[in-house]
Parts: structure tokens; sequence; C-alpha cells
């Protein structure tokens, strides 16, 4: 089932991308029409506005997204190569899902006196933002990184998950 989160991430973050002109209207407009095909299929880990952007339509440059929320929101930047789904500690209720991060290319990769780091694709959607900062009670750090990278590692955690699964 596709989340509404994937929706309204998606609609907010292609809205961004055109008011900070780093695509056009009409490109906008046709990546819509794919993802809304996307969705239609129930496709979640494709169901990317920025993935079809970059890696289907080659629209947008990753560079230029990154460099463009590094300079304007001076956030961190983050190699997901380095690093691993930091899931919950055995016993704890998670406060959030692959799924989650699924959905809105977003995951927490660190944690520090109480603080997450979150590497994200979609920092200029407000919906991502705001469904992490409630999840996490506000202790956010961020990151932009790669969607390659995060693609991966999400990946990487799924297969992870189902080896426990399965060897539990």
């Amino acid at each position: 089932m596709i989340q509404p989160i994937i929706l309204r991430s998606n609609r907010f973050l292609g809205n961004n991308l055109v008011n900070h002109e780093l695509i056009t209207l009409d490109q906008l407009e046709e990546a819509n029409n794919a993802l809304l095909d996307k969705i239609d299929a129930q496709n979640v880990k494709e169901a990317s506005l920025l993935r079809i952007l970059m890696w289907e339509l080659d629209m947008l440059k990753e560079s230029d997204l990154i460099n463009f929320l590094v300079d304007q929101y001076e956030i961190g930047l983050a190699n997901m190569g380095f690093y691993s789904y930091l899931g919950v500690e055995e016993g704890e209720e998670p406060l959030y899902s692959l799924e989650d991060c699924w959905a809105t290319w977003t995951v927490p990769f660190d944690q520090e006196n109480g603080f997450y780091f979150l590497a994200t694709a979609y920092y200029l959607s407000q919906p991502v933002i705001d469904m992490w900062e409630e999840k996490l009670a506000g202790k956010i750090l961020w990151f932009a990184t790669e969607l390659v990278g995060l693609s991966t590692l999400l990946e990487n955690a799924e297969k992870e998950l189902k080896t426990t699964t399965v060897n539990a």
C-alpha cells in the first residue's frame, strides 16, 4: 500500500524544485505523470519524484540539488556508503520503519546525545521534515545525501532484516 506521505512529500518537493528554479514546470508535469504510474503500480521504491527526474528522465543533476541544499540551507552532507541502517535496540519500541525510510527517502544513520542524524534526499519537502520531527521528537540533525547511497543502505537493511527473521 502506498503511504499518503509519498503523495504529499513528492507534491511539496516538486513545487519547491520549480520555485527554486532547479526544474521547469513542464519537467515537473512530465515527472509527475511518471510518478503517478509508479503509484498506480504500488511501486513504493520507485515512487520518487527525484528518482524519476534524475535517473529516468535525466532532467535534474543530483550534484546541483545537493550543492543547493548545502549552500542554501547549510545542512551537512553524508555519504551513506560509510553507514548502515540505524535500527532499534532489542526490546525497544521502533520509532520508524524501513517503509518510512523508503516513503520519504530519509534514513536515521547515527544517534548521539539524544539526537538523531538523518540523511535525506527530500529536505525540500516539508511533509518529510514534519513527519520525522514528529517521530523523533524534534531531536534531529539533517544531512543531504545521494539517492544511490540511500537506496543501497535501505536494500542492505532489508536483506539483513530478512536474514535475521529467517534465522530467528
